[in-house]
């Protein structure tokens, strides 16, 4: 009587294995199906910066990622004092309309 208790507890010990494992492969099949995958183009941006005449004053990096950025990060004001740069950056234009 005790082997056929002992029987049924390993029997149900491996069913409940056996589901989880499908449970766990149909999971992992149905994850690997929500992704996408595609070919995609990186072309040079149309429009983009080129260095003034103070860029390199008012930025301690300059212009990056092939001319789409700039930060001024070296601008050093004091209150009621007034700057003037004429020429922080330049944007170019290569789309064809002006």
């Amino acid at each position: 009587m005790e082997n056929n208790k002992s029987m049924k507890k390993a029997l149900k010990m491996a069913l409940l294995l056996v589901t989880s494992l499908l449970i766990g492969y149909v999971s992992a099949a149905s994850y690997t199906e929500l992704f996408m995958s595609g070919n995609i183009s990186i072309i040079q941006s149309k429009v983009y910066f080129v260095s003034g005449s103070d860029t390199n004053t008012i930025s301690s990096t300059g212009i990056q990622g092939n001319g789409t950025t700039v930060t001024f990060d070296q601008i050093q004001i004091m209150p009621g004092e007034v700057l003037i740069y004429e020429e922080a950056v330049n944007i170019t234009n290569k789309a064809g309309a002006s």
